[in-house]
């Protein structure tokens, strides 16, 4: 297994995900490893071959949920102890992992570099836009965080629906 530090490309440039512009790629890439925030990504819009989640979520998910729920027990320990500091990078972390969770369940890779087109997705929590902006620009405050578990569980719900419609379908 290798790893390369790249420049995030253009459609991931976002100061708060990215504040020194660089992000590490493992290769090859064919499981799900949701350790670094982006990765499917950026490895797809630099030109790289690997797995893309956003094309079959089902097998993605479940890893992407399980990354969260360690994200959240450190941003619990860290806010339980009011160490705002430490959690900024953890709520960094778990931010990158729901916007990855909402366009995947979405079947879309992550935009970040203009705003996020949030008409364009089918599954999304109710005023999306306003509490990740909220979240965002304010990430060391509990609320925050409550915020952004919230936001976990709404989309989980609604891609469980999905999911359950298609089945329905078949």
């Amino acid at each position: 297994m290798n790893e390369f530090v790249r420049t995030v490309p253009e459609e991931l440039k976002h100061s708060f995900f990215f504040p020194e512009d660089k992000i590490t790629i493992i290769s090859p890439m064919q499981g799900s490893d949701f350790h670094i925030a982006f990765m499917y990504e950026a490895a797809h819009f630099l030109g790289e071959e690997g797995l893309r989640p956003w094309d079959d979520p089902q097998h993605s998910i479940a890893s992407l949920l399980q990354e969260w729920l360690n994200v959240k027990a450190e941003l619990q320990a860290d806010f339980a102890m009011r160490n705002t500091k430490a959690a900024l990078n953890s709520m960094r972390k778990g931010s990158g992992l729901f916007v990855e969770f909402l366009h995947w369940t979405n079947n879309k890779p992550s935009i970040l570099n203009t705003e996020i087109a949030y008409n364009d997705l089918h599954i999304k929590p109710v005023n999306i836009e306003e509490r990740l902006q909220f979240i965002i620009e304010r990430p060391n405050l509990f609320h925050s965080y409550m915020q952004l578990c919230e936001l976990f569980v709404e989309q989980e719900k609604g891609y469980k629906k999905m999911m359950a419609m298609k089945n329905m379908k078949k």
